[in-house]
């Protein structure tokens, strides 16, 4: 445990301007034990928007992030999968009581399909890949500062926002709809406990 703490804070205190970050992160499931801890709270949970329609893109100088016509939206199976994600989180009784997200389309719709209404947007949780290396640098400090930050006992912070955004600061890419599970450790450090893709849900005990 002492190791994959100490190899979460190197991979969190990763910075953009340095090229790209050392990659500490092995895609696995959580095991048994981390999956009750997500019962019992103090844990944040990362998830990246679900599929989406690739006919579209996201517009040059995009600045109302409520405007969806000029954004890449959520395919009809990228809101199931929202649909899906959701149903499953509270099937398996994990006490979610903040929501925070992108404010682009595919991102918020995700959020709200998911966990309902009640979802605060952040405007440094936006698409990160077509920032300038400045811009970036504070997406990315922001997303450690989410992944970061205690959560209170008995609840469960989730974050909604895009694949680029976590590779900048973990080089690691989720897949559409993956749920990754971070443990806060003290400012500016976390610890990977493990990412369950959408379709993996089915498969958990109940």
């Amino acid at each position: 445990m002492q190791r994959r703490a100490l190899i979460a804070a190197s991979c969190a205190l990763a910075l953009p301007s340095q090229g790209q970050p050392a990659s500490t992160i092995r895609e696995r499931l959580p095991s048994p034990a981390e999956l009750a801890r997500a019962r019992s709270g103090g844990l944040v949970l990362y998830v990246r928007h679900g599929l989406t329609d690739n006919s579209r893109i996201d517009q040059a100088g995009l600045k109302d992030f409520a405007d969806c016509s000029m954004q890449r939206t959520l395919s009809p199976d990228g809101r199931r999968q929202a649909e899906q994600l959701g149903a499953a989180i509270r099937r398996a009784g994990w006490p979610v009581r903040r929501v925070v997200s992108s404010p682009m389309c595919r991102a918020l719709d995700t959020a709200r399909m998911a966990f309902g209404a009640q979802v605060e947007t952040d405007p440094l949780l936006a698409y990160t890949a077509h920032l300038s290396a400045a811009q970036r640098q504070a997406a990315v400090a922001r997303t450690r500062d989410w992944l970061s930050q205690a959560v209170p006992p008995a609840e469960l912070r989730v974050v909604v926002a895009h694949g680029p955004n976590l590779s900048d600061l973990t080089d690691y890419f989720p897949s559409e709809a993956a749920t990754v599970l971070f443990r806060p450790l003290a400012p500016g450090q976390f610890e990977y406990l493990g990412t369950l893709r959408i379709e993996q849900w089915e498969s958990l005990p109940r």
